[in-house]
């Protein structure tokens, strides 16, 4: 964020201060001057594509698809003093939350609204993408077709992977530690709370699978064994289809194939 003055960050670090001292009163004028600045309304509106990608994680063109189709599902008004908020910003601020993981105290002196407003605007986003979203860009092929197509594009590629479907490895993401956890089951194996995700790719990095309800202190072979992967039907039908099933499984930096027992 080249070009912002020194006060603005010296505000937010004070905004982040303030998150973790609950028991403090806030005094409304200390957002006076951050809400002058409007940054969506004025700063993004002029970003380059580089610029919006490096504040968004995404380029303006993924930006704009994603609102035009989330668009004709918000049905709930989100009210702000100056009148509803659009989907853009809603989008907007949402996806920075997400990509940045700032508190949403800093998130709602950015763009300029309040800090349940900023909370709302994440949950209905989240909630729109689940349900407009994901059955579309995050889809487990189960055609015999489709799942050609798949092995074909990994045998094309510079590795030449044969008969494999898909990439597959786990990732921990950080949390806050929940309360009333007396297991310290969120706590992996580095010491930190995390939920561990597992995502299968193909091989054009695009999702197929994603499993992110396992806490961080179960290890990857218990998640994959109790996934969709092992446990869903449509895998039952993939194993008559080819006499082998194989994931390209991540282990370090070594690539090992894993075939599934029922197959």
């Amino acid at each position: 964020m080249a070009g912002w003055k020194p006060w603005f960050w010296m505000m937010v670090a004070d905004l982040e201060e303030e998150e973790t001292n609950r028991g403090k009163k806030i005094n409304r004028n200390d957002f006076k001057r951050v809400n002058n600045r409007q940054y969506w309304e004025e700063e993004c509106a002029h970003m380059s594509d580089h610029t919006f990608k490096s504040h968004f994680r995404m380029e303006k063109s993924t930006f704009s698809l994603i609102t035009n189709t989330l668009k004709p599902h918000l049905f709930e008004d989100l009210q702000h003093r100056g009148g509803p908020i659009p989907i853009e910003k809603i989008c907007a601020i949402s996806i920075w939350k997400l990509a940045s993981g700032q508190s949403y105290r800093t998130v709602a002196a950015l763009f300029s609204v309040g800090r349940t407003t900023a909370w709302r605007c994440v949950h209905i986003f989240c909630n729109l993408v689940k349900t407009n979203l994901t059955p579309t860009c995050i889809r487990w092929p189960l055609t015999l077709e489709e799942w050609t197509a798949t092995k074909n594009r990994f045998k094309t590629k510079k590795a030449q992977f044969t008969d494999c479907v898909g990439a597959i490895d786990g990732c921990h993401i950080p949390i806050r530690g929940p309360p009333g956890d007396p297991l310290n089951s969120y706590i992996n194996k580095k010491g930190w709370h995390s939920i561990n995700v597992m995502a299968v790719c193909d091989a054009n990095k695009m999702f197929m699978y994603i499993n992110a309800k396992w806490p961080g202190s179960v290890n990857d072979k218990r998640v994959l064994a109790n996934s969709h992967l092992s446990m869903k039907t449509d895998i039952i039908l993939f194993s008559h289809l080819y006499s082998t099933f194989f994931l390209l499984i991540k282990i370090s930096h070594f690539f090992y194939f894993y075939r599934h027992p029922k197959c």
